[in-house]
């Protein structure tokens, strides 16, 4: 996402975990995923450009804080908490 950033894009979207199938058919493909509606849905709810983690993924500890003390990092968290909603942090 940082080098996104820099180059000047926002990005948005949403991380969602679930049943999801793809199948060839031909000159198109169909679809059939819980996790893309799910994503779809939770990423309009965000009021900025952000990667939202969908509410069904509870990050771990060990994403946000530091392993020795315990405390919370700054700009090294790889996703934070900002709105109702963990997210990507496009600073990491």
């Amino acid at each position: 996402m940082q080098g996104a950033l820099r180059a000047g894009f926002l990005l948005r979207g949403c991380i969602a975990a679930g049943d999801h199938i793809e199948v060839d058919a031909g000159a198109h493909g169909l679809v059939i995923s819980r996790p893309l509606v799910a994503a779809v849905r939770a990423e309009a709810r965000a009021r900025y450009p952000r990667v939202v983690l969908h509410p069904d993924i509870q990050p771990d500890r060990r994403w946000y804080t530091s392993a020795d003390t315990g405390e919370l990092r700054n700009l090294v968290r790889p996703i934070v908490y900002r709105d109702g909603a963990w997210m990507v942090n496009p600073f990491a």
